[in-house]
């Protein structure tokens, strides 16, 4: 008797091992389905295409805070691609955010620190919000750090170029301002954007609605100007302009992977003249 009951142990637990098998077998494909490579952040994609018209009507915004003697400005811009994914070859919206941040000391005016980051989140639909087959969810977002290498690109030109009237109206505003105080200090920054698209000469990005069909070299350069005036309204009545920067922050984004390859800022010399001289 003790040995029956340890046969049917034993072959109690080889059946439930194939039952487990089995059920992982029939799920897995529902799982790659959507190009699922792990349970966690967003599905590996390639193939991608920037959708002019699909772009948000706003495409980028700029505000600053303070907390004691530290302003922070953040600078963020969200992008949208069409890409598939590397398993199973399913069409997903890319949503590319590259967040811009400058620290500075509202006492000394001098700057901190300045860095970038990108937050990309995968969603199945299109890029007008339209579902696609029934669905509309995110299935996972990822973040990271680009590069702040300088890349050097040619063949560029102005993205306006291309034969999208829906996008020209994205950049009829391509200026954010605000202001931030602390006592008689006051700092007030403006935000410039230039966008250019860069092929390196090939004749194979030919506009449209979409940038594509694009090679794979081919970068999308976003150039921020950003301008600082520091005042000092105890100076009143007299010219309370005390100081002026330029930062200029460059992004070079690798079209066919979505990805912001890098962001370099830089400080651009700023020479005081007189035209009427």
């Amino acid at each position: 008797m003790e040995t029956n009951v340890k046969r049917l142990r034993k072959y109690s637990g080889i059946a439930l091992g194939i039952v487990l098998v089995t059920a992982f077998v029939l799920v897995q494909p529902m799982q790659a389905s959507y190009g699922q490579v792990s349970d966690l952040g967003a599905p590996a994609f390639e193939n991608c295409e920037f959708w002019l018209d699909g772009q948000p009507e706003d495409p980028y915004t700029a505000n600053t805070i303070r907390k004691g003697h530290v302003a922070l400005t953040v600078i963020a811009e969200k992008e949208i691609f069409e890409c598939e994914t590397v398993q199973g070859d399913i069409g997903v919206i890319v949503d590319v955010t590259t967040y811009g941040e400058i620290y500075e000391n509202m006492t000394t005016r001098d700057i901190i620190a300045k860095q970038a980051f990108v937050v990309t989140c995968v969603k199945i639909g299109d890029p007008d919000g339209t579902p696609t087959d029934g669905t509309y969810q995110v299935l996972g977002c990822d973040t990271y750090r680009p590069l702040t290498d300088f890349i050097p690109v040619s063949g560029c030109r102005d993205i306006l170029n291309f034969n999208s009237s829906d996008f020209r109206d994205v950049l009829e505003q391509p200026q954010e301002m605000n202001t931030v105080f602390k006592g008689d200090t006051v700092k007030t920054i403006e935000i410039e954007k230039e966008i250019v698209f860069c092929d390196f000469g090939s004749t194979d990005s030919t506009g449209g609605d979409d940038i594509g069909p694009v090679d794979e070299d081919d970068k999308k350069v976003e150039q921020y100007i950003i301008q600082e005036t520091w005042r000092d309204l105890g100076l009143l009545p007299a010219n309370t302009v005390v100081e002026q920067h330029v930062e200029s922050l460059r992004c070079w984004t690798l079209v066919t992977d979505a990805l912001v390859e890098s962001c370099q800022f830089t400080t651009v010399q700023l020479q005081e003249v007189d035209p009427f001289e």
